[in-house]
């Protein structure tokens, strides 16, 4: 299991730290920008709602808002006392969730260029299967002759990173740990879990808990229970991406123990990058 002094991987060195150092300064970069960009729009919401004299708010008849339709643009009305509540939810947990839902998604394009990096340079983990059973790989000659062993490979290897991100949370992480021979710990991969099973209730079920995700939040749901309805404000994301930035520094630390000097990982960093 990663230990705290563990994060300190200055001492690593392998033909590979330097790419998969850049890597993970790549997506730091990237979810640090979200944050930014997240906390300037609601401050300038929060300015604009506290204008009470605005004649924003002042207006009585409905105003004309084009918005792209199936056939060009639409006009649809909205008066004041909507456009209001539309800037009050945004300030409060939209813009919040938005980010939410892109910086899971940056986590996961993160994950899988691990899983992809691996299964590249080591084709023969394709064979091990996300509940890390032995895996039966039918080929027919037809395919082997008319898209070659290659693109072959490369779709077990797209299909592999699609079962390992729909997973159930333990299918995951014993997944996870198989690729980089390592214990991730409890804590680590639950919280990122929970996040995970937040952003779906907020996309498939307007953030309303149901069963699945209790069985996939578990402890870390807390006291949720079904049919509470939980959003996403600003000191919940803060929390996410603290819990997301450890979960990705620790599979950063362990790629870098167990692949950092390899070569063949080298090869594939060398022709397709991550």
């Amino acid at each position: 299991m990663l230990k705290e002094d563990d994060f300190k991987n200055d001492e690593i060195k392998g033909i590979n730290v330097t790419d998969l150092n850049r890597h993970l300064n790549k997506f730091n970069r990237r979810v640090n920008d979200i944050y930014i960009d997240t906390l300037s729009i609601t401050r300038l919401l929060h300015n604009a709602l506290g204008k009470t004299e605005s004649k924003l708010w002042n207006f009585k008849d409905k105003t004309n808002i084009s918005v792209p339709s199936t056939g060009g643009t639409a006009n649809i009305k909205r008066n004041s006392k909507q456009i209001k509540a539309i800037f009050e939810n945004a300030e409060m947990y939209g813009q919040w969730e938005k980010s939410l839902i892109v910086t899971i998604s940056l986590t996961e394009d993160f994950i899988a260029s691990f899983i992809r990096l691996v299964l590249r340079s080591k084709p023969i983990m394709i064979m091990n299967s996300i509940k890390n059973q032995e895996g039966k790989l039918s080929v027919g000659l037809a395919d082997i002759i008319n898209k070659g062993s290659e693109l072959i490979i490369e779709e077990q290897i797209s299909g592999r990173v699609s079962n390992a991100i729909y997973a159930s949370p333990r299918e995951y992480g014993k997944y996870l740990e198989a690729l980089l021979c390592c214990e991730l710990g409890e804590d680590l991969l639950g919280s990122y879990i929970e996040i995970k099973a937040r952003r779906d209730i907020i996309i498939h079920a307007s953030g309303i808990v149901n069963r699945q995700y209790l069985d996939k939040a578990g402890k870390y749901g807390k006291d949720a229970k079904a049919g509470d309805v939980l959003k996403v404000h600003q000191a919940y994301y803060e929390e996410s991406l603290r819990s997301i930035k450890r979960f990705s520094k620790s599979l950063h630390v362990h790629m870098l123990k167990k692949y950092g000097d390899d070569g063949d990982v080298r090869k594939v960093i060398d022709t397709k990058g991550f």
